[in-house]
């Protein structure tokens, strides 16, 4: 008789683990380890745009798991989360109408504790630290490409003076050349078509005194022509495929882009 009761219940107890329903407690599953757990909930916070969570998150990862093989990619990531708390919390607001003294007075209250906020033209900037460092400390890691890049974004100006443009134009050729094989050239080369077709107009349409030069506008349009047609050779067709291919229509066509 115990033999007959046993097999039935052995059996009922195969099939609810089959099935998922015994208590999570009788059955152990395997635990990512907590730097990878941490990681990856900040990585799911980054990619909801909710930064409070993700830079919280970031912060506790690269302040208890400094020897983490992910550590550069959090320095990378919490980067991303700092201009994601600026976008949202700072800029968001002033472009719905609230005062920049106001904005400024309530994301610092929020979210000064960061301590990467600096403060120039009038406006408050992410200074790039965490990009810089994981420049500084991990040269030659396989996100120090994506750290280079969007330091260069952070303090670019398209809509500049000629010679402004014309640095960038360089830093972004630095870029390229010390990373040529990165995963973000296509991206690269759009952003220096983009700085080419600014060149060619306003060498061809300035008003300003001594800035309209002819040769230096065909020598600017020819290199916009040829970077856009290089970003569009890109395998991802993203947002800036889209702009490529609609700034080289424009080009082509005849049409001014830039006020």
């Amino acid at each position: 008789m115990r033999m007959q009761r046993y097999v039935p219940i052995c059996i009922l107890a195969a099939f609810m683990l089959l099935a998922g329903c015994l208590p999570s407690g009788d059955v152990p599953e395997p635990r990512l380890s907590d730097d990878a757990l941490i990681f990856s909930q900040a990585q799911k916070a980054l990619d909801a745009h909710d930064y409070p969570d993700a830079a919280r998150l970031l912060q506790i990862f690269l302040r208890e798991f400094p020897r983490s093989k992910r550590y550069t990619w959090a320095l990378q990531r919490m980067g991303e989360a700092m201009q994601g708390l600026l976008a949202s919390y700072y800029l968001r607001p002033i472009e719905r109408g609230q005062d920049e003294p106001g904005a400024r007075a309530a994301f610092l209250a929020s979210y000064g504790s960061y301590g990467c906020w600096t403060a120039a033209g009038g406006r408050l900037n992410y200074d790039g630290s965490h990009y810089h460092r994981l420049l500084a400390d991990y040269p030659d890691c396989n996100i120090a490409d994506e750290a280079a890049y969007r330091l260069v974004l952070l303090s670019a100006d398209p809509e500049g003076r000629p010679e402004n443009i014309k640095q960038e134009l360089g830093y972004f050729e630095e870029v390229l050349e010390r990373y040529p094989t990165s995963s973000f050239r296509y991206e690269i080369f759009y952003d220096m078509a983009y700085r080419c077709h600014r060149l060619y107009e306003l060498y061809s349409y300035s008003n300003r005194p001594g800035e309209s030069d002819p040769k230096q506008a065909q020598l600017y349009r020819e290199k916009a022509v040829y970077l856009y047609s290089l970003a569009l050779k890109s395998p991802r067709h993203g947002l800036f495929a889209e702009k490529a291919w609609k700034n080289l229509r424009d080009l082509e066509d005849g049409r001014r882009v830039f006020p």
